[in-house]
């Protein structure tokens, strides 16, 4: 099992420029407590699907 995870709100990673770019581009920041929350979700599954994404985003905001 692997995770591969986007950028987290209240962490070091993210600059104020950095945030600034995801807002223009519709992406957020995945929230800490729902982050944590969704990865003791995958822990808890025996077996699961073979791709799980967590972001945060404006439907706008997403190639799709």
């Amino acid at each position: 099992m692997s995770f591969n995870w986007g950028p987290w709100d209240g962490s070091g990673m993210v600059s104020e420029d950095l945030r600034a770019e995801y807002e223009r581009r519709g992406l957020g920041l995945i929230d800490p407590a729902e982050g944590v929350a969704a990865f003791f979700a995958e822990l808890d599954q025996p077996e699961g699907p073979a791709q799980v994404i967590l972001m945060s985003a404006a439907k706008e905001g997403l190639p799709l």
